[in-house]
């Protein structure tokens, strides 16, 4: 074989790959199609910058999966899409603040828990190595992970989430 038919070789089956895992995407996208969207940020929220963390925890927004199942990722809403993010705790709930895509809000009563975590999203960390979030998505049970770029502010971060959370029965883990 010549070394140009190689490379032709290589190429198909990287083309391949790339359209069996778009595929793959748009099918857990229909089937994950009765998934509501996430709420927007509350306008009052974010005028005011009177959360409990000034400025908010900057970190990475890890992705969303279906709760207990840190590989089941949830990909409708752009949940699915890891990036850049801050946390920002307030009375009224989450706010994650994701410049490359959809900020959302996530709503006190919606929260279930919160617990530090070594895996979550297909990826595994050291002990302690993620925020998991357990909370209510419509009638679907989620759990959103995020990575701090300071991982000794991790518990910190617990330990803002785990009051709301504790009214809940079994919420704090």
């Amino acid at each position: 074989m010549t070394r140009a038919a190689l490379v032709l070789i290589v190429v198909a089956v990287i083309a391949l790959v790339l359209v069996l895992m778009r595929r793959g995407w748009v099918s857990r996208a229909r089937q994950q199609g009765q998934i509501v969207a996430p709420p927007p940020v509350p306008a009052a929220l974010l005028s005011s910058g009177a959360g409990r963390n000034a400025g908010g925890y900057a970190g990475r927004y890890l992705g969303t999966t279906v709760e207990g199942d840190w590989l089941g990722r949830v990909v409708v809403h752009d949940l699915g899409v890891p990036s850049s993010a801050s946390v920002s705790v307030f009375a009224e709930g989450l706010r994650i603040h994701r410049p490359q895509s959809a900020s959302f809000f996530i709503p006190t009563p919606a929260l279930q828990a919160v617990r530090l975590d070594n895996a979550a999203c297909g990826k595994a960390y050291g002990p302690g190595g993620v925020v998991v979030v357990t909370w209510s998505l419509g009638t679907q049970t989620v759990d959103t992970a995020i990575r701090l770029d300071d991982v000794r502010t991790h518990s910190k971060l617990v330990a803002d989430i785990q009051p709301m959370c504790a009214a809940k029965e079994g919420a704090v883990q």
